[in-house]
């Protein structure tokens, strides 16, 4: 899964939750507008994709893809 579809998934559990993505944000750190071109362009870094997850109490796993 790429980073981009990680963060549309984040985008559709803030949905979900029935959360406002620019509370999210704040509560982040980012700005509201940010987050939403971060949304629209899927440009949104690792670190911050982190931040958001962490506010909406989501963990990002990440593992080693192997190779047979």
């Amino acid at each position: 899964m790429t980073l981009e579809q990680k963060a549309q998934k984040v985008k559709a559990q803030i949905k979900h939750k029935n959360l406002f993505s620019r509370d999210v944000a704040v509560k982040a750190g980012i700005n509201p507008m940010t987050l939403q071109r971060y949304f629209t362009l899927g440009t949104m870094s690792l670190s911050h994709l982190q931040d958001v997850c962490e506010v909406i109490g989501l963990e990002i796993i990440i593992r080693e893809k192997t190779m047979i």
